[in-house]
């Protein structure tokens, strides 16, 4: 994910939010999952949706998801960006998500936020709020009835079956109007998209 977020500070459950010598303290549901299978991104998105609404302070009371990152063994995520870690070949190897949210109809200078899960045995950490809006993709409402794993399956019949580094839950700004998509990560920096709706597979960059 290409966005240009400042960075947040996290310290015991509440995420320590600086923008320009101001802070905000945003408590969320930090506790620890002693599950080691993660849920699928289906089932996370609403959980997700549901912590950063409920923030101790209604900062984020309209926030919604923009898109989810998915994280192999490895992988990590900063305000810039996911970078992917170990390949995987199944839904399982994905084992940290990062939700990103626009915060619309809000009088907090923060634009958009950002909420992890995982890895295990971890579950949602921190909410972090940043100043600048993300501007690449459009508002997801609710979480697609296709799992990453019917994905997986998709992208598989139609021939693909390298690893897989990182994936995308996102529906793009453009150019031309998309519905939700899967979006894969192969070696070499090749993309391959699966549409949530149409089902259909097809290149993407």
């Amino acid at each position: 994910m290409r966005n240009r977020l400042i960075a947040a500070t996290a310290v015991s459950g509440v995420a320590i939010l600086s923008v320009a010598g101001t802070s905000l303290a945003a408590r969320t549901n930090a506790s620890v999952n002693r599950s080691t299978t993660v849920p699928d991104v289906t089932v996370l998105f609403g959980r997700a949706v549901k912590t950063i609404q409920n923030t101790r302070r209604p900062t984020f009371a309209h926030a919604v998801v923009l898109e989810a990152d998915g994280i192999t063994r490895g992988g990590r995520c900063t305000p810039l960006g996911c970078s992917g870690g170990r390949g995987t070949m199944s839904a399982s190897g994905f084992l940290s998500w990062r939700f990103v949210f626009a915060n619309p109809s809000s009088r907090s200078r923060f634009k958009s936020a950002t909420l992890t899960y995982g890895p295990p045995p971890k579950a949602f950490g921190p909410v972090r709020g940043f100043v600048p809006s993300f501007e690449e993709d459009v508002n997801i409402p609710r979480a697609p009835r296709m799992t990453l794993g019917q994905a997986i399956t998709l992208l598989r019949r139609a021939g693909h079956r390298g690893e897989l580094f990182n994936v995308t839950l996102r529906n793009p700004l453009g150019p031309r109007k998309s519905n939700p998509l899967y979006i894969f990560g192969f070696a070499g920096n090749n993309y391959f998209a699966v549409d949530t709706v149409t089902k259909r597979v097809r290149p993407f960059s």
